[in-house]
């Protein structure tokens, strides 16, 4: 699974491969603990840092990385590979709508993500297009925008919601209560920690008091743009599995049995 040898049109077929061997038994080779699947609040971030990107912050939560974390909350990073890196991320065009940046250009903010952590993940997760293709699929199984509609939260500029329904409604959706980072009362990253074969999990409590900025008893999701319309399907509404998380559960193995 981890060879760079993956043609284009194989990469789901290798990276389900790969993650049916995780949950056969990779996790003891495994060099950390567990992993973060860290998803940003664009509308909330912008407010407090300037985005640099034309495109503005929408009502919807987007990628920001898949982290190999330790226990005691220190993690790896910029890991030696003895692999080619591969071709660039795949499938570009939902690489743009879903790992967004809003300061540097997509690329290298794809880049940065790789060399950080995503070579410290390569013993559990594979070469670069299947550390990608596994992201993308997780984020797919583990929606937070589905799960906050599903608590009846949603994005506004007039109210706040207490923190407590946030995390609540993630653990309802999948099983674990998440981490959560705020500045002041915005609402910026939610946190979930998942096992090495990638199933949500309560996270450590080294790795609990991580996010630099702590919430409140209160936090606000405010409003953003509409989602653009040639992102909306990558974004389904609320209820409506995305045709890419429909291909990962038909085939039967992979991330559709490893993060059941």
């Amino acid at each position: 699974m981890g060879s760079s040898t993956c043609r284009p049109a194989l990469l789901l077929l290798c990276n389900l491969v790969g993650l049916a061997l995780v949950a056969a038994g990779v996790k003891e080779e495994a060099p950390f603990d567990l992993f973060l699947l860290v998803r940003q609040y664009s509308p909330g971030y912008c407010q407090t840092t300037k985005c640099d990107r034309r495109a503005p912050p929408v009502s919807a939560f987007t990628l920001h990385g898949l982290w190999p974390e330790f226990d005691d909350g220190s993690f790896p990073q910029n890991c030696e590979t003895t692999q080619d890196p591969g071709p660039p991320p795949p499938k570009s065009a939902e690489m743009h709508c879903k790992w967004e940046s809003f300061k540097d250009p997509d690329p290298e903010f794809w880049d940065h993500e790789w060399v950080r952590h995503g070579t410290c993940a390569e013993p559990v997760l594979g070469n670069r297009p299947a550390y990608f293709n596994t992201t993308l699929d997780l984020d797919d199984k583990y929606d937070l925008d589905e799960a906050m509609a599903a608590a009846g939260i949603t994005p506004s500029d007039s109210r706040t919601y207490a923190a407590k329904d946030v995390l609540n409604a993630v653990s309802d959706s999948f099983g674990a209560k998440p981490l959560l980072k705020c500045k002041s009362e915005l609402l910026v990253e939610i946190w979930m920690c998942l096992s090495l074969d990638l199933k949500p999990i309560p996270c450590p409590p080294g790795v609990a008091v991580k996010p630099q900025s702590r919430c409140g008893k209160e936090v606000k999701l405010p409003e953003g743009e509409p989602v653009a319309a040639a992102c909306g399907k990558f974004f389904p509404p609320p209820g409506q599995a995305s045709k890419r998380a429909d291909l990962v559960q038909g085939a039967g193995s992979g991330i559709a049995t490893a993060a059941a």
